[in-house]
């Protein structure tokens, strides 16, 4: 997984991360589950997840072809169905004098906890590259086994976000319900 690699070859490389996203935006519905976007269901999310945990799990000495394809490729549709239904949940309920607001702080959140993300994954793959050269492990093998650690780090925070964003649309639906019967039985009296 870890080679030396030119910087155009290794920009061509990542393609399929960008036509998966590409091919996925073209596919966006408005059908919807649980009153969330068929996108951002948790089947899609879990494409982005098993993608993360195959990376996690590879194997040191990974081919292109055999190892990275398949998974990059994964996240680039996953991330390509996800990525707008999010945002029309984050924009559905804004008024539309502070729809402008409302994106510029929802682009400017995510580039945030993007760069925080990364942050954080990079600090924990770099921490567990340098532990595994002090017990010995050589440089290449060391490397990918930080990797894998961010890797699997970052799939684990996606399940648990997804946990918590069910739990908080479910409650939030339960309610909206509630609203409608008493607004309901209101009118009936």
């Amino acid at each position: 997984m870890v080679q030396l690699r030119r910087p155009l070859r290794l920009g061509t490389l990542a393609e399929q991360l960008a036509l998966g996203a590409f091919v996925a935006e073209g596919a966006t519905t408005t059908e919807s589950w649980l009153g969330v976007p068929i996108e951002a269901s948790n089947e899609v999310i879990g494409v982005i997840v098993v993608a993360l945990v195959w990376l996690g799990f590879g194997p040191a000495d990974a081919t292109y072809a055999a190892n990275l394809l398949g998974p990059l490729a994964m996240l680039g549709l996953g991330g390509g169905l996800s990525f707008p239904a999010l945002t029309m949940i984050a924009m559905a309920e804004v008024q539309p004098r502070d729809a402008g607001l409302a994106s510029g702080l929802l682009n400017t959140t995510g580039q945030v906890g993007g760069a925080l993300g990364l942050a954080v994954l990079a600090t924990l793959a770099g921490g567990r590259t340098l532990d595994l050269v002090r017990d010995g492990v050589d440089g290449a093998a060391a490397l990918a086994g930080g990797y894998h650690l961010a890797w699997l780090v970052g799939a684990a925070t996606i399940v648990i976000t997804l946990v918590l964003a069910i739990s908080a649309l479910r409650r939030h639906s339960t309610a909206s319900m509630g609203q409608l019967v008493m607004a309901d039985s209101e009118c009936a009296a």
